[in-house]
């Protein structure tokens, strides 16, 4: 009281306060102190006049109305007494923190005047875990500790499941004691008992609290939660920018998955509780942090190569997911571009017109970035450096399509029996492992010599003439067998089978004879085109050629297919009747057949003899020229290798003549004939 109300209190007297007013303000001569005196007087027993009291009163406010009291009142004394109050305030809140008995009991008992308080206990009881989390399964230890002095006989912790009944444990303390000292109790060694019980395998969250000697603790929970686990995960693929796919997401909890050499995979956790940290265990070694924030983690996996990985998490209570599951990524290599030469897709002569139509087919996986043509000239027998030209396609083809082009090789200047090697080079788009290029076989286009050409044409001439004669036999055999067995079936009322099957022979035999004149024909036709492209026949030749070709074609009459159709249904009918009328359609058709082919052949000579003469004025005229050319040349040049490439064109010019002369005398040969 001393200290904390005496303070508050008026540190003077209201007439010793007056006094000292009036002894800095002579001006009131003791209006103020009069006023406060009248203020205290009973005026029905005073002999004062009312109207000097009011005066009095009146005068003295006026005055004082302008002057500032708190220059007249010192604050010094009231700080001193508020400094002894603070330093007594702090000392209870010390006392309050190490004993705080002391001031719990007294309120107690000054809050309970009329009951009757027992004394506070010698002994402090502490309890532990108090508010805690344990993982299911776990055995929970509860349990605490007595300090002091005084202990009871035993405690008793009562506890209760979840949606369960409280249920409680007691433990008798007549055990050891053992002396502690603390940071509290420095000074003095206080005894101390430790009891406990364990819920084993404990499976739902509980509460709890401790009885000792009639002290009851708080209540506790122990919130029991399962050990951290992967409830949800999610997998989006995202593929590398050059393939211009979308990203795929795949289905829920799917962590196992094949992707591009190049991709990225996002990989989204979802846990059944918090996290406190999380990482991909790649190949059971390689760990990648997961960034965890609450129970959801992201992390993100490039994929180079096969790996497998799972996922292992961390609570804060340091907990780790049990038997995670294993994933397994597969790393698929991006494809090598795939390339065909569909034509000409072998090695080609070159004719006059020096051109190669190029016709090709590019696939690959995700796009292209260049297609090349790359070749070396050879010539005289030596092999030129390499060369390269890129080929354009329509933007339109993206992963495959066909390109046509011609290559002109006028230009390079070839001679005969020079040729050009070349192939193409596919590369695809890849720009994570860089592009894969794909090769064609190498071909080879040749200018072939006039000799060479001129050789070529009257082999594939005297071919013709050669099975031309053979397929003349064979059909003067067919059509004198078919006249045998004409005339001996004349005698006979039905056909055995016999006789059935050697009809079909013949017929059969016929039909293939027709198709094979008609194959001669279109090959002499391509014959005749090549010969004119490589200015082999003159314009008389050719148009005979040309008559030629179109009676080959002739030879085998639509009358004779006709024939032949109606002979082979009425062996399938076995009508006598009918196979006699087509027996006799099929002898006309034959023997038409048979002059025709004589006549064709016959032509056929004739028109070996002629396309040789023009073919060696041909060459006659081409050696002619070369050898212009070569003196030409030889007067020209300058280097030794110049001379080296000559001397060989010369010798070449000198097979080219003797290959004339050969020519020469096999036409002799031919006129004898």
């Amino acid at each position: 009281h001393r200290y904390l109300i005496g303070p508050f209190r008026v540190e003077k007297g209201i007439i010793k306060a007056a006094l000292e007013v009036e002894k800095k303000h002579p001006e009131l001569k003791g209006r103020l102190v009069a006023a406060l005196q009248f203020r205290d007087y009973d005026m029905s027993k005073t002999n004062f006049s009312p109207a000097l009291i009011d005066l009095t009163g009146r005068q003295a406010f006026t005055i004082t109305s302008g002057i500032n009291f708190n220059e007249i009142v010192s604050g010094y004394p009231l700080f001193v007494k508020l400094r002894s109050g603070l330093g007594v305030v702090i000392l209870a809140i010390i006392l309050g923190f190490l004993a705080p008995g002391i001031f719990s009991n007294a309120i107690e008992v000054y809050s309970r005047p009329t009951a009757l308080v027992a004394p506070p206990p010698g002994f402090r009881l502490e309890v532990f875990p108090g508010n805690a989390e344990r993982v299911k399964y776990s055995d929970i230890e509860i349990g605490g500790s007595l300090t002091g002095g005084g202990f009871p006989d035993n405690v008793e912790v009562f506890y209760r499941f979840a949606e369960g009944r409280r249920q409680s444990e007691k433990l008798d303390l007549k055990g050891t004691k053992t002396t502690v000292i603390n940071d509290i109790d420095s000074l003095i060694g206080q005894e101390s008992l430790q009891f406990k019980i364990t819920l084993k395998q404990v499976r739902r969250s509980l509460d709890y609290y401790v009885v000792a000697g009639g002290v009851r603790s708080e209540t506790y929970a122990i919130n029991v939660v399962e050990r951290p686990r992967v409830t949800n995960l999610k997998v989006t693929i995202n593929y590398p920018s050059y393939t211009n796919l979308k990203p795929l997401i795949l289905d829920e909890n799917n962590g196992s998955f094949a992707a591009l050499v190049g991709s990225r995979a996002g990989i989204e956790i979802e846990a059944n509780r918090e996290i406190d940290n999380g990482c991909l265990v790649i190949d059971d070694s390689l760990q990648k942090e997961i960034a965890f924030k609450g129970s959801h983690g992201e992390a993100s996996l490039l994929i180079e190569d096969d790996f497998s990985y799972f996922i292992r998490l961390h609570d804060r209570g340091g907990e780790e997911n049990p038997d995670p599951i294993e994933y397994q990524v597969t790393a698929v290599p991006d494809e090598y571009p795939v390339i065909d030469v569909l034509f000409p897709g072998f090695d080609v002569n070159l004719d006059e017109n020096m051109l190669i139509p190029f016709r090709l087919h590019i696939s690959d996986d995700f796009g292209f970035s260049s297609l090349l043509l790359k070749y070396q000239i050879v010539s005289s027998g030596r092999k030129g450096g390499e060369n390269v030209a890129v080929i354009h396609y329509s933007e339109i083809i993206k992963t495959e399509g066909e390109i046509g082009f011609n290559w002109d090789l006028e230009r390079f200047n070839l001679l005969p029996s020079d040729y050009i090697l070349y192939h193409f080079e596919l590369a695809d788009n890849d720009k994570v492992s860089g592009p894969k290029i794909t090769s064609t076989r190498v071909y080879a286009a040749r200018l072939p010599s006039i000799d060479e050409i001129v050789l070529q044409a009257e082999m594939e001439q005297e071919g013709r003439v050669l099975e031309s004669e053979t397929i003349l036999r064979q059909q003067q055999e067919l059509v004198d067998k078919l006249e045998h067995m004409a005339r001996e079936m004349r005698n006979m009322d039905n056909i055995d089978w016999q006789k059935k099957k050697e009809l079909e022979n013949i017929v059969n035999r016929q039909q293939k004879i027709s198709e094979r004149l008609d194959e001669m024909a279109r090959e002499m036709k391509e014959s005749i085109e090549k010969m004119e492209k490589n200015k082999l026949l003159s314009e008389q030749i050719f148009e005979k050629l040309i008559e030629l070709q179109k009676l080959f074609s002739e030879v085998a009459t639509p009358e004779m297919k006709e024939a032949i159709k109606k002979m082979q249904e009425a062996l399938r009918q076995m009508s006598p009747e009918d196979l006699e009328r087509a027996m006799q359609d099929f002898q006309i058709s034959q023997d038409e057949m048979l002059k025709r082919l004589e006549r064709s052949v016959e032509l056929l000579k004739r028109m070996q003899v002629q396309q040789k003469m023009s073919a060696m004025l041909r060459m006659a005229e081409e050696t002619l020229l070369e050898q212009n050319r070569i003196n030409v040349e030889t007067e020209e040049s300058r280097s030794k290798d110049d001379h080296s490439r000559l001397a060989q064109r010369e010798r070449q010019l000198q097979k080219q003549m003797e290959v004339l002369k050969n020519e020469a005398d096999e036409l002799t040969d031919l006129l004898k004939e």
